[in-house]
């Protein structure tokens, strides 16, 4: 995840909420500021084994310390061990 790099913040942190995936790391994800003057931060979302094909739901909430800063949402299409999607 990357955010531009004319924005400053002090404590810049990403929760992602979704259900059914397991979110790694489970808190926030600290953005870490880059040479470049980017912030970059990385998280894992694993799909347990059991889950049938479906689409799910990820939403991504920005956070500055308790500042709400922005907000986005996506539909990730799982698919099962067989190929088998939606």
């Amino acid at each position: 995840m990357e955010v531009a790099e004319d924005l400053t913040f002090e404590d810049l942190r990403v929760f992602i909420v979704t259900s059914g995936l397991q979110v790694t790391p489970d808190d926030s994800i600290v953005m870490r500021r880059t040479a470049t003057g980017d912030y970059l931060g990385w998280f894992t979302l694993t799909v347990p084994a059991e889950m049938e094909s479906r689409s799910v739901l990820v939403q991504v909430y920005f956070e500055d310390g308790v500042e709400p800063v922005h907000n986005l949402r996506f539909v990730l299409k799982v698919v099962n061990g067989d190929g088998e999607g939606q």
